[in-house]
Order: C-alpha cells, then sequence, then structure tokens
C-alpha cells in the first residue's frame, strides 16, 4: 500500500510518516547510510570497462516492505527488497533481507 507520507532516513530521529524507528535501531540505520554512502564512492571509481555494464542496470528497491511492522519490531514479515534488471527489463538477480530475523535470501 502506498500513500504519501512524509520518510527521513537522512538523520535522527528515523521516520515513515508517524511512525518513528525505534532508538536502539539508529546505529544500524546509521550503518546502513555508512555503506550505501562508500558502495556509491567504489562505483563512482569503477574502471571504465564496468561503465557500460552498470549504466544498463536498473535496480529496483523497496528499503522497507512492511515499515510498520520494523519500524515497531513487531512481525516477521518485513523486508528489504532489491531487484536487478537488464537494460531490456529483463530480471537478473534479486536480494530479500528479513531485518528481524536476519535470514537473506537471494536468487
Amino acid at each position: 500500500e502506498e500513500d504519501s507520507s512524509s520518510i527521513n532516513i537522512e538523520e535522527a530521529p528515523f521516520f515513515a510518516g508517524t511512525i518513528y524507528a525505534l532508538p536502539e535501531f539508529e546505529p544500524f540505520i546509521q550503518e546502513a547510510r555508512d555503506k550505501i554512502d562508500a558502495l556509491r564512492a567504489a562505483l563512482a571509481v569503477s574502471p571504465a570497462s564496468h561503465a557500460a555494464a552498470w549504466r544498463d542496470l536498473t535496480a529496483f528497491i523497496d528499503p522497507i516492505d512492511g515499515t510498520r511492522e520494523f519500524c515497531t519490531a513487531r512481525g516477521e514479515q518485513c523486508t528489504v527488497c532489491i531487484g536487478f534488471a537488464d537494460k531490456d527489463g529483463r530480471a537478473l538477480a534479486g536480494v530479500l533481507f528479513r531485518p528481524i530475523d536476519q535470514q537473506p535470501t537471494w536468487a
């Protein structure tokens, strides 16, 4: 279900709409942001031969499917979903991560 709620993942307190991440999650959220920034920097200096491959890759990211469950630490059905497609839209790979029970799954 999509809505027009405000989302803040830039700095604590982190929130989606009226739901705030518990303070004990803040270090994990910041660590994930730091890792994403490091990955962005690494990709920016990739060899030119890799540039075309990255340019033709599309990433689909649902940062938290089940936001309410994640922010309240209830339920095991929240996931972080990342999918990759080629320039023609064909699925190449995907990763699902369940942050509450720590079970990554990929295909």
